[in-house]
């Protein structure tokens, strides 16, 4: 019996990552900006598969919060000294 599998919906990017991923995937000539689509196509190099592996991590929105949260701690510790 044949597996079914299911499609992958194919989506706009929507997060930071997810735009990078898109540049990539114009930059590596698998896409035009119109037709950037997450997750990448399989044509893709790899280079863009990776890049959209970690871009499910979100890493750059969690370093944007951790700099933003250390920004803060920073003005009420100053608060707290004057």
């Amino acid at each position: 019996m044949a597996r079914l599998e299911k499609p992958v919906e194919k989506r706009e990017p929507q997060s930071w990552e997810e735009h990078i991923v898109a540049y990539l995937e114009v930059a590596d000539g698998c896409a035009t900006e119109a037709t950037a689509v997450m997750p990448p196509p399989s044509h893709c190099g790899g280079s863009v598969h990776l890049a959209y592996s970690v871009a499910q991590f979100h890493v750059l929105s969690i370093l944007f919060i951790l700099i933003f949260l250390a920004f803060m701690w920073g003005l009420i510790m100053a608060a707290l000294k004057s």
